[in-house]
């Protein structure tokens, strides 16, 4: 009796332990994902996006384009979200690999759900390789899913056959689209487990794969094939619309009933090439970050990773694979680690060719002057020694535009190493949108795109003629207008205030506007440059600014601006007073192609160039006094403008009311002259009323001011 109680005991315990087994494991599974499928994404989290594709890489145009994918899973329902938006009868289609053993290869040969002996409308003229045979096939009109017309979810049979799972228990599926061309939309599907595997428990350790596409239509004669695709491929999407594609990459999913997101990097881009080496870049993944230790980099000369070498243990995001084949072929993916030791999934493989040599090019957003040119440089490395460089070109837009303008060109040489680009902007092109760009380089070993993949990889730049500097009214500040040669045009500020910094815009203007603005009355000379320098008010408008300590002025002016005759020594900066130009003493750089003024105000300044006979002086006197009373301790003189420049010396005299001298002070400006309330000692005076007498080359002005202390 005790015996049967002891072994009724002992098989209770075991019964208990398997029992708390499977309680655990299921308590340890995902937890329903609160996704409600409504065809709006917001309620996905940053770690469920997959993969962000690129928004301009549709041979179609910015409104054939897919967005974004997002995945996730729980015990029961698989989830997927897609966003984008196409136009011209085009389509999306999610296609689903659930297993290696079947499927299909070529979605141009599916039969109609039904009705075996017709050709299906949703068949495609899309082909798959070996390692990617997709099951289920998720497709809409332009974004829209309307199952009665045909949408939503099928099965795909390795005979070819469909059948709709639209009417499948638990099976949810929207899209926030109404089928408007071009139109932005996204959409949702919620899949149990069940019907992708045929099973009722999770598919724990499977895999799954996916590609989605965007495809054209069916005309009734031809029927479309992919031009935009997530992941990206590493083919080129063929130029007519129902020309077969065969897809060679997508993305694989390692599904772990403990972690409902995919851990898979995404992302993963080749970022440059060069003879011998490829650097590859990638992003984390959201909330499983905490549980990441490392990547890993599964790297081979063939698409089928057959013979592949592994680097382990990559702690960053961005890594140089080097000491690579020159000129030889090699397909990359990469795979995450967790602390347990889990390896995640592949994600989608990425391709490269080595082939040098590295170029270097960093986006410098372009000050520009209407009607000149743009300069684009990249540099060559002095130490490369595998290819030569034949020829380059570059291949632009506008921002926002859709096609690219090729200009094949000889580069212009800027120093040993360093090559660009030199061209014009048509005139109307001229915005603050910016510019688009990649290079094409030709070397003795074939076309290397700069930057990798290209046009789906590009620079940007912001395009603008105005360029926004900062000064610092306690220290010396210079402002240099960035161009081809380092900075031409620039303002060098003196100290002169305890303020903080200004804003400083600097603009180069088209010569049309002096006439526009009427301000080519007494006009010195003919006009050659216009710049406007100006700082903004509380509401955005442009203001005037007055420097109390004369500020250099540096202005670049163009060889093809200058009258036929070309003497350079004629070329004189005025400004504009607000009634006429003032002349400023100026000294011209020939070689810089630059004139250089001090100058006192913000203001509009021009470059005339100005006949002899054009050169009528002004007599020479006073203009104006400012501030004739004034606190020295506030950093605040008394100031003497003259009607025009000289370079003669003139000299300031102060004396108190007795008589004495208090100060001499020499000219250090051509126009005017300032008197701090110092004496020959450096220090403040007394307040109280003082005279001063300004002794010009032909005569003296005499007046009083009051110091104020």
């Amino acid at each position: 009796m005790k015996n049967n109680f002891s072994r009724h005991l002992f098989c209770c315990r075991h019964l208990l332990m398997i029992f708390c087994i499977i309680c655990n494991l299921y308590s340890t599974t995902s937890e329903n994902r609160a996704i409600t499928i409504d065809g709006n994404l917001s309620d996905w989290s940053n770690d469920e996006l997959i993969y962000d594709d690129s928004q301009n890489d549709s041979p179609w145009g910015l409104q054939n384009e897919l967005h974004k994918l997002y995945l996730t899973w729980d015990n029961g329902y698989l989830y997927i979200g897609v966003s984008g938006l196409q136009k011209d009868g085009n389509n999306l289609i999610v296609y689903i690999d659930t297993s290696p053993l079947t499927g299909i290869s070529d979605a141009s040969l599916l039969k109609e759900p039904g009705n075996p002996s017709q050709m299906w409308w949703w068949r495609r003229n899309n082909k798959f390789p070996d390692g990617f045979k997709p099951d289920f096939q998720w497709h809409m009109y332009q974004m829209k899913l309307d199952i009665s017309e045909g949408h939503g979810l099928f099965k795909l049979k390795p005979d070819y056959t469909t059948e709709s799972m639209n009417s499948f228990s638990g099976l949810e599926q929207k899209s926030s689209g109404n089928g408007t061309a071009g139109q932005y939309a996204e959409a949702e599907i919620k899949i149990p487990w069940n019907l992708l595997f045929g099973g009722y428990t999770f598919p724990e350790g499977q895999e799954l794969r996916l590609i989605v596409a965007l495809t054209g239509g069916n005309d009734g004669t031809n029927v479309g094939s992919a031009h935009d695709a997530i992941p990206d491929q590493n083919s080129s999407f063929t130029e007519v619309w129902y020309e077969p594609f065969t897809f060679d990459n997508w993305i694989t999913i390692k599904l772990d009933r403990q972690n409902g997101r995919s851990p898979i990097p995404r992302n993963l881009i080749v970022k440059d090439v060069s003879s011998n080496q490829v650097t590859l870049c990638w992003e984390k993944r959201g909330a499983i970050e905490k549980e990441l230790s490392y990547f890993n980099i599964y790297y081979s000369k063939n698409s089928s990773f057959s013979n592949s070498q592994k680097i382990e243990k990559i702690y960053t995001t961005e890594y140089d694979i080097s000491n690579l084949e020159t000129n030889t072929s090699y397909y990359f993916r990469i795979t995450a680690v967790s602390k347990s030791g889990f390896e995640s999934g592949f994600s989608e493989a990425v391709f490269a060719k080595t082939i040098g040599p590295k170029i270097l090019h960093t986006p410098v957003s372009n000050f520009y002057y209407p009607g000149k040119s743009i300069f684009l440089k990249y540099t060559v490395p002095s130490d490369n020694e595998f290819f030569d460089i034949i020829s380059s070109s570059v291949s632009y837009r506008i921002k926002n535009e859709n096609s690219w303008i090729f200009q094949k060109m000889s580069p212009v040489t800027f120093s040993d190493n360093t090559r660009g680009f030199e061209f014009s902007l048509p005139e109307d092109k001229v915005t603050t949108l910016g510019l688009d760009y990649y290079f094409i380089i030709y070397t003795t070993a074939g076309v290397k795109l700069v930057p990798y993949n290209a046009p789906a990889n590009y620079y940007q730049i912001k395009i603008d003629s105005v360029y926004k500097g900062k000064i610092n009214l306690n220290g010396k500040t210079e402002i240099l207008v960035p161009d081809e040669k380092g900075g031409l045009t620039k303002l060098l500020v003196e100290p002169f205030s305890t303020y903080s910094e200004y804003d400083v815009y600097i603009e180069f203007k088209d010569i049309s506007d002096i006439y526009l603005e009427n301000k080519m009355k007494k006009t010195p000379g003919e006009p050659v440059a216009i710049y406007e320098i100006y700082t903004k008010d509380v509401s955005g408008g442009k203001t005037s600014f007055g420097l109390l300590k004369p500020a250099t002025l540096t202005l670049r002016y163009f060889e093809s601006d200058l009258p036929s005759e070309k003497d350079e020594s004629k070329l004189v900066i005025y400004r504009w007073t607000g009634n006429g130009w003032q002349g400023l003493t100026t000294t011209v750089d020939r070689n810089y192609k630059t004139v250089t003024a001090s100058v006192d105000h913000f203001s509009t300044f021009a470059i005339f160039y100005v006949t002899e006979n054009q050169q009528i002086q002004e007599k020479l006197t006073l203009s104006r006094v400012v501030n004739s009373s004034f606190c020295p301790s506030l950093n605040t003189s008394i100031e003497f403008y003259l009607t025009r420049a000289t370079r003669e010396k003139f000299y300031l005299y102060i004396f108190d009311t007795r008589g004495n001298e208090i100060n001499k002070i020499e000219n250090t400006l051509e126009d005017r002259i300032f008197w701090d309330g110092r004496n020959k000692t450096g220090e403040i005076v007394e307040g109280g009323v003082y005279l001063y007498q300004l002794k010009l080359p032909d005569k003296t002005i005499s007046g009083t001011c009051v110091v104020i202390k």
